[in-house]
């Protein structure tokens, strides 16, 4: 009988061991070097590795490693067009907002400003390092690529992009048009605009932003 009893232990542990596996990535140390991260002493759930107080937890990026519950986070690190960071933490079936100390698998999501939209949510997460998972970009707001209106108007587009660090020679992440967000030169002088019977021009802004206004004089209307 004591035999058989511990037979079932073992089969249940295996099938935990293996529903749990398959919830973590299998450790991968080049996507994990790809981040600024070194692993932990990588560990399996019910093999007895980890010491110290360390518990065999999934980490991320590095798979299952031995982990130590009393270490802490910083603070994420500022987003460029984010003011504000929400953190939560699992308590129990709740999800809490967390306050510092951060713990181990502590959530950090960036609001973007006025303006900006969040285009890569990097699920921060507070790792084994010390540190958090993850990548965000806060681009400006811009319709999308429209092939038609590109073609139709003959337009050149520049590098697609998020923001202006992916941008080179002193180019900048702009909206262009139906071109969406590209790297363009913000000083760009377009020259003059067609003149339009029956109407006056006037201009707004400067460079790229610089728009051609049409005022149709009295008795006229835009058709």
């Amino acid at each position: 009988i004591f035999f058989l009893a511990c037979l079932v232990l073992c089969l249940l542990n295996e099938v935990y061991t293996q529903n749990l596996t398959g919830t973590c990535p299998v450790r991968n140390q080049i996507d994990a070097a790809a981040v600024g991260r070194r692993c932990r002493k990588a560990c399996h759930l019910g093999v007895a590795r980890c010491k110290n107080g360390r518990v065999c937890l999934c980490d991320h990026e590095c798979g299952f490693s031995c982990i130590n519950l009393e270490n802490f986070c910083p603070p994420p690190p500022n987003l460029l067009n984010s003011t504000r960071i929400i953190i939560t933490r699992v308590h129990g079936n709740n999800i809490i907002q967390a306050e510092a100390p951060y713990r181990y698998n502590d959530r950090a999501r960036y609001i973007c400003d006025a303006g900006f939209t969040l285009v890569q949510d990097g699920n921060h997460m507070c790792h084994g390092r010390r540190g958090w998972t993850g990548t965000s970009i806060c681009a400006r707001d811009c319709g999308q690529y429209d092939p038609v209106l590109v073609r139709r108007r003959g337009m050149v587009c520049g590098t697609e992009c998020h923001v202006d660090s992916q941008c080179s020679n002193g180019l900048q992440c702009l909206c262009d048009g139906a071109c969406g967000l590209r790297c363009a030169n913000s000083t760009i002088n377009c020259g003059e605009a067609p003149q339009v019977t029956n109407a006056t021009l006037q201009y707004t802004g400067e460079g790229l932003r610089r728009v051609a206004n049409y005022i149709c004089d009295s008795g006229f209307y835009r058709s």
